[in-house]
């Protein structure tokens, strides 16, 4: 049996000649294999194959979670791992992400989740990714919320009612509680509404 040099490690190994016409003896153990498949150049080329740059954003073209975010899966330590491809794209062009922060989307566009263009990402905490939905309309506040009870018209005619009847009344007219009246009046629920009512 033909001996071989392992082309990741170097290491001498034995394998039989057809092994080799099929192109399969090229490394001495599948450990080899995988190390060679997850080397830095390797990935970053198997990553850029499943992107399609546009003049605005460049969109991933491989495999997605349900939100329609990249998903990217690659091995550490011979662990297959799925990682976010936004966030594997901004930490290849600009290095590691601390584990406490996220990578925010800014495409000119509109957000874009299958966006990978690192000019379009930036980090940001928990509190400044609520701070950026919440500017660009996507939050569940007031009428988006599927559980709300109370249009944002009821609010305003429960805000109007203010000083004419009692809590109890005004929230049996409505199906609420008294509690949740005077909340209202205080300006302590529903700010979206409340806020732009006068005093």
């Amino acid at each position: 049996m033909p001996q071989y040099h392992c082309i990741q490690c170097q290491t001498s190994f034995y394998a039989q000649p057809v092994r080799r016409r099929r192109g399969e003896a090229l490394y001495c153990s599948q450990r080899c294999a995988q190390d060679a498949y997850q080397a830095p150049s390797r990935v970053a080329t198997r990553f850029w194959s499943h992107v399609t740059q546009t003049e605005i954003c460049w969109l991933w073209h491989g495999k997605r979670f349900r939100n329609g975010y990249g998903c990217f899966a690659m091995r550490k330590e011979g662990i297959k791992k799925y990682l976010l491809a936004h966030r594997f794209s901004y930490s290849l062009h600009y290095g590691t992400i601390p584990d406490d922060l996220l990578v925010l989307h800014n495409c000119p566009n509109g957000d874009n989740p299958a966006c990978v263009n690192p000019e379009h990402l930036w980090v940001g905490t928990q509190a400044d990714n609520m701070a950026d939905m919440r500017q660009k309309g996507r939050a569940c506040i007031g009428e988006k919320n599927g559980s709300v009870k109370l249009s944002d018209a009821d609010i305003r005619s429960i805000f109007a009612l203010q000083g004419t009847a009692l809590p109890r009344e005004i929230g049996a007219q409505f199906h609420c509680s008294a509690t949740h009246i005077r909340r209202i009046w205080l300006k302590q629920t529903r700010i979206s509404v409340t806020t732009v009512l006068p005093l």
